[in-house]
């Protein structure tokens, strides 16, 4: 297998197959059903609470995101959810100036030539054409749920790291979180994972040089 398909289909296992947690009905992988509400625990202390329990959403006409996100805010800053909608809108549209906004700019650069894309828009291209297969079709996304966090035993951070020191020796890592997504198509709503043997999306987000951006 040569580079180019081995990068293409690393990087979309890594954002649509997960990493092992699956979603148990697709009932579950809807935005109805996420905690959501914090009064409920009484008083318990945030720590001790569900994922979910603090949950936010933020949609594009009231909050300027590209996709309409729920997240738990005592795990997923503001900004991070943000960027998160905006990378996998811009996977959805095969957007490549969209992508380009939330990706480490010499990451994004060797991801490029590592794959031999002969440019962005070929590369961001072939990541929504990756997809097709699974779902059948065209396809575009129109919701996101941050379902959970991945904490460093779940989740294989190493990897990343040395791609990103491999994109740019002088990045400073001081920070790694990886979130577990589902994705509703927009023209059924039916859940990504439907489509990928019941698991969720794995995408990280990383502190380098000071700025979040998502690393895939």
């Amino acid at each position: 297998m040569n580079r180019r398909i081995t990068v293409l289909l690393m990087a979309a296992a890594v954002m649509a197959v997960g990493c092992g947690k699956k979603s148990t009905s697709q009932d579950e992988s809807t935005h109805n059903n996420m905690v959501g509400n914090a009064s409920e625990y009484g008083n318990i202390s945030d720590e001790d609470m569900p994922y979910g329990a603090k949950l936010v959403k933020m949609t594009p006409d009231a909050d300027g995101v590209a996709l309409s996100i729920e997240y738990d805010s005592r795990f997923t800053t503001a900004d991070e959810a943000a960027k998160l909608a905006q990378y996998i809108s811009s996977v959805g549209k095969s957007d490549a100036a969209l992508m380009n906004e939330v990706l480490y700019p010499q990451f994004f650069e060797y991801m490029i030539v590592s794959s031999d894309a002969e440019n962005a828009d070929e590369y961001v291209q072939s990541q929504h054409d990756s997809f097709k297969s699974y779902i059948g079709g065209d396809y575009d996304f129109d919701y996101v749920i941050v379902q959970d966090q991945l904490d460093t035993t779940e989740m294989n951070f190493d990897y990343y790291d040395s791609e990103i020191m491999t994109a740019d020796q002088s990045a400073q890592i001081t920070d790694r979180k990886c979130y577990q997504v589902e994705i509703l198509l927009s023209e059924t709503g039916e859940p990504l994972s439907k489509f990928m043997n019941g698991q969720y999306a794995n995408i990280c987000v990383y502190t380098i040089n000071g700025e979040s951006y998502i690393v895939y």
